[in-house]
C-alpha cells in the first residue's frame, strides 16, 4: 500500500510509543506513532536513523513494538480526541532541504494529514526527535534551509514557535 491510501480512511486510534525514563514519558520525542483506521489498518510513522528524515509502513493489524517501547493512547486526550471517528481527506509530504555549496539536498521531514472537520496532524523529524504538531506547522529555519510541502497543501497552516 502506500500513502495516498490514507484517504478516506477513518481514524480509530492514535498511539505512540515511548521508552520509559524512570516511568515517565519523554515529552520532548513522540517516537513512533500509529494510526488506526476503522477498517483494521493501520499506518506507523517513525524517523528514519539519518536525524532529518520520516517513513511509514502500512501493517494489517495493530501490533505491539518489540520489547522495551511501552504503548501510550493518545484518542482521548486532548486535543488528539477531535481526531477520533475523523475521515483523512487529504495527506502531504513536507521536505527539508539544504543547499550544500552546488548540490540542494532534500528528504521526507514529515508527513501532514488533513481531517474532515478541518483539523490537521503532523508528524515531523525534528533532528533526532519526533514531534507530532496539531493545526500547526513546525519551527520555520532561516538561511540554507527550507520546509515545503511536496504538493502544495497544508499552506494555511500557521508556523509553531
Amino acid at each position: 500500500m502506500n500513502l495516498q491510501e490514507v484517504r478516506s480512511k477513518i481514524l480509530e486510534k492514535l498511539l505512540r510509543f515511548d521508552f520509559l525514563m524512570d516511568g515517565k514519558e519523554n515529552e520532548e520525542d513522540a517516537g513512533p506513532i500509529q494510526l488506526i483506521f476503522t477498517d483494521g489498518t493501520v499506518l506507523e510513522i517513525d524517523l528514519v536513523p539519518d536525524g532529518e528524515s520520516v517513513e511509514y509502513k502500512w501493517k494489517i493489524k495493530e501490533e505491539e513494538k518489540e520489547s522495551g517501547w511501552f504503548k501510550i493512547d493518545l484518542t482521548d486526550k486532548k486535543p488528539f480526541i477531535q481526531l477520533r471517528d475523523m475521515k483523512i481527506l487529504d495527506y502531504d509530504e513536507l521536505l527539508f532541504g539544504t543547499i550544500e555549496g552546488w548540490q540542494e539536498s532534500i528528504v521526507i521531514a514529515g508527513i501532514g494529514f488533513q481531517f474532515e472537520n478541518g483539523m490537521s496532524l503532523i508528524y515531523y523529524n525534528a533532528g533526532d526527535f519526533a514531534k507530532v504538531y496539531i493545526n500547526e506547522m513546525p519551527p520555520a529555519f532561516d538561511g540554507q534551509f527550507k520546509l515545503v510541502w511536496k504538493n502544495g497543501k497544508f499552506q494555511d497552516i500557521k508556523t509553531g514557535n
